[in-house]
């Protein structure tokens, strides 16, 4: 959530993964495996921007400002 916010107030859109299928009420009683490594790293997922207009400087500025929050996460 840290890294949404920050990427927001940058004016990048951002947002939560989408839930895993077996989590969607449609398949709540499929049958499935063990998916505890899905349903873990499900929580920590975001989706970028990746729109077909995305151009080079636009995917430079999302990749610094990440790198920005890393940065200032570490210290």
């Amino acid at each position: 959530k840290d890294l949404l916010s920050f990427l927001a107030s940058r004016g990048i859109e951002a947002r939560p993964a989408w839930h895993p299928l077996h989590l969607q009420p449609a398949y709540k009683n499929s049958i499935t495996d063990d998916l505890k490594t899905v349903e873990h790293v499900h929580k920590t997922l975001i989706c970028l921007p990746s729109s077909t207009g995305l151009n080079i400087s636009d995917q430079n500025l999302v990749i610094a400002e990440i790198k920005n929050f890393v940065s200032l996460k570490s210290h």
